[in-house]
């Protein structure tokens, strides 16, 4: 079985994550690519009600972009609707789950997609689209770990002062294609 590409998609909250990743999932699902999406939560509290199965909600629009499954993970649970989930902080365990499911009931995932878990050891894609994005990204840059690329306004572009690959978050067939050969 060849390996399962993974990819963690970051970025300060309503700076486009969701839209980057239902992009992403679209352009290879279209390309017959088995994509599976993770989603952390990091403002879900164990014991509150979630709100995860409303209508337009982020797992929603996953569906409705082609992911083969999708995970959100958050607070200590998960959307498979386990009431105490141990591994929901466990990225890693995360996607092993996501891909031996994928495997048990379809078919082998070709990439994971994992919306959040910033401190992760996983290859990183950073979202920014706001002028105060690329201050918290240009602030931090110190703190990122495996960071392959940022994603931005075309505006916004030579302001990133991070080195590494910059995308115009317009051309998702350049960035899916060049980030699977990097992955």
């Amino acid at each position: 079985m060849p390996r399962v590409k993974r990819l963690a998609i970051v970025g300060r909250q309503n700076s486009g994550k969701t839209t980057l990743v239902e992009a992403m999932v679209r352009y290879w699902d279209a390309h017959n690519l088995h994509v599976g999406v993770i989603k952390h939560d990091g403002h879900l509290v164990a014991d509150d009600a979630d709100d995860w199965e409303k209508p337009n909600s982020d797992t929603a629009r996953y569906q409705a972009a082609g992911a083969a499954l999708s995970l959100l993970a958050g607070g200590g649970r998960s959307l498979l609707r386990m009431s105490r989930d141990a591994q929901a902080t466990d990225v890693l365990g995360l996607c092993e789950r996501l891909e031996a499911m994928a495997e048990e009931n379809s078919r082998s995932l070709d990439v994971v997609l994992v919306e959040g878990f910033k401190a992760s050891a996983l290859p990183k894609l950073i979202v920014v689209r706001r002028m105060e994005d690329i201050a918290w990204l240009n602030e931090g840059q110190s703190a990122w770990s495996n960071v392959l690329a940022v994603v931005c306004p075309i505006s916004l572009r030579h302001l990133v002062e991070v080195d590494v690959q910059v995308y115009d978050d317009s051309h998702i067939p350049l960035l899916c294609t060049d980030l699977w050969y990097r992955l």
